[in-house]
Formats: structure tokens, C-alpha cells, sequence
């Protein structure tokens, strides 16, 4: 059974963790999603170990003073793996995948 998309308001859960990084190189969840599906994508598997201080901006989470509680780190690390696993489900499964573009960011203009 593949992951489901995550819902309206756990994006909007994610998005408010992702903005509590004071890093300026600290991704939003359109960079996040992205930056997930070009792992996945590469020629060869990355563990998070590797790979989420980039989602920060680099350095120990436990540095950032973004998270209050311990819980908070791990609702956080298990949205990221969550997105992780549904990108990956729809990738391998041949269906067409869409990244994620929050309207409130996309700003098109046409003259």
C-alpha cells in the first residue's frame, strides 16, 4: 500500500516547522519536496543521516533552538520521511508526480 499525500493541515503543520529555521539557507516545503524527489531520483540511495541538516541548513537540529520539545523533532523528521515515502511510492510507480507549488508562492505574470 503506497503512502498518501499529506493532508491540507499537516502541510500547513510542515510548513510552520520548516519557517521556525532562522537559517537563511533553511528550505521551504516547495524546495523540501523537490530536494526530496532529486534524491530519489539519484543513482544511488542517501539516508537521512546524510541528508536532512540540508533541510535546516546545515549543523545539529538540536542547535537551531527551532523545536521546544523532543516530540517536536520527531513529528518534524516523520513528516519529512512521510513526504519521502509518497514522493518515492508515485515516482516508482510510474504514476505522473507533481511537485508541490503553494499557491501562495506562485505569482505568474502574463502580458
Amino acid at each position: 500500500m503506497r503512502t498518501p499525500k499529506l493532508t491540507d493541515a499537516e502541510l500547513d503543520d510542515f510548513t510552520e516547522a520548516l519557517g521556525r529555521f532562522r537559517n537563511a539557507r533553511a528550505m521551504n516545503l516547495e524546495e523540501l519536496d523537490g530536494f526530496i524527489a532529486a534524491l530519489i531520483c539519484g543513482p544511488s540511495t542517501i539516508p537521512p543521516s546524510e541528508f536532512l541538516s540540508e533541510i535546516w541548513g546545515g549543523g545539529e537540529i538540536a542547535d537551531s533552538e527551532s523545536f521546544a520539545l523532543e516530540e517536536d523533532v520527531q513529528r518534524f523528521v516523520q513528516a519529512v520521511l512521510h513526504d519521502w515515502n509518497f514522493v518515492a511510492g508515485t515516482l516508482h510507480s510510474g504514476d505522473f508526480y507533481l511537485p508541490l507549488l503553494l499557491e501562495a508562492h506562485c505569482q505568474l505574470n502574463f502580458r
